[in-house]
């Protein structure tokens, strides 16, 4: 589950591709996780799956870009957000996690192609399909296994032969927003 693998699903859809999406969760938390921002590019990502007034309900356009320093000195105080705003429709937009789940989780959900408390444990390649073995024993067939597990992900062991790498901090950090 999860955002990439709840967006894989809308456009696997769109594409009228029959689907199945497996989340180990029970269910999905509204507490987890805070806020995050989408990009322009992710906007209009999300448009073309069909989400445009579903994402209007729940996005924060954010209209000013403010860089501050170290002791809270103003380094750059720009409009640009709001002129891409203008530009393009879209803005750098903030919107709590659990919204954007809840937004891409729901028409799964109604349409029965969602699986709560079913944890992939096994993939293995038969000729052109893959099995998946669940942790209740379940095992289905499938054409194409995307595997949005995370860290710790059993469809990348399957797939690399090992676990995913450990994760390496980059040098970058989290910007904050502040919306109304």
């Amino acid at each position: 589950g999860g955002i990439g693998g709840l967006t894989a699903a809308h456009a696997l859809l769109r594409k009228n591709i029959s689907m199945e999406l497996y989340e180990r969760a029970s269910h999905f938390s509204p507490t987890v996780g805070a806020a995050v921002a989408i990009s322009i590019n992710g906007q209009i990502a999300l448009a073309s799956l069909g989400l445009t007034d579903s994402m209007s309900r729940i996005l924060h356009p954010m209209s000013k870009w403010v860089i501050l320093g170290e002791k809270n000195q103003l380094i750059a105080n720009s409009e640009v957000l709001r002129e891409l705003q203008k530009r393009h429709g879209f803005s750098l937009s903030g919107v709590l996690r659990a919204d954007l789940v809840r937004m891409l989780a729901q028409p799964l959900t109604q349409a029965g192609m969602m699986h709560y408390n079913s944890e992939v444990v096994a993939v293995k390649q038969t000729g052109r399909t893959a099995r998946v073995r669940l942790s209740n024993g379940t095992e289905c067939e499938a054409d194409l296994v995307i595997g949005a597990d995370g860290i710790n992900s059993t469809v990348a062991k399957v797939a690399l032969g090992q676990a995913s790498d450990e994760p390496i901090y980059s040098g970058e950090n989290v910007f904050y927003g502040v919306i109304e």
